[in-house]
């Protein structure tokens, strides 16, 4: 069984009009082992709840931002067909609990590479600003975001070599 770290929404910032920046306070997620790229599984379901067993009681998103003082910040995109990770940010608020697993995966930078080439659609924009601040302003990046119209664009504020 997968364990939780327990944390609680403190932000909620509409960053574009069909995605939200949520952070998560909480003395669990205090100094964690963390790299730009990473993702997490956050708890979006009832666990008492059939209906979310039979949709799914969790979803992947990519880290936007951690700090090891104890938060994280997640970016979530309101996909027009609703599933459960929209249907969570729509409701969640300022106040609410949240349970999410330790952050893990292997998209991280390489420290030894060239070059640097991103390439995906609208929901690998928190995976890669992430990264992309990581960056030293001496890399070499290329990318290509494919986005569904300008409801899924916003703009990234970051030093640019």
């Amino acid at each position: 069984m997968i364990g939780f770290l327990h944390g609680t929404v403190s932000e909620i910032e509409q960053i574009a009009e069909r995605m939200r920046r949520i952070r998560i306070t909480g003395p669990d997620l205090c100094d964690l082992t963390w790299m730009p790229g990473m993702h997490t599984r956050l708890r979006v379901g009832d666990p008492r709840s059939p209906r979310s067993w039979l949709r799914g009681l969790r979803r992947t998103y990519s880290i936007w931002d951690y700090s090891p003082a104890g938060h994280l910040d997640l970016c979530v995109l309101d996909h027009p067909s609703a599933g459960p990770g929209a249907q969570w940010a729509r409701r969640v608020r300022v106040g609410d609990p949240a349970a999410l697993t330790s952050p893990e995966g292997r998209l991280v930078l390489r420290e030894d590479a060239r070059y640097h080439l991103f390439v995906g659609d609208e929901t690998a924009t928190a995976a890669f600003g992430a990264m992309l601040r990581a960056l030293p302003s001496s890399a070499i990046v290329h990318g290509a975001i494919s986005v569904g119209g300008p409801a899924t664009v916003f703009h990234w504020t970051m030093r640019i070599a």
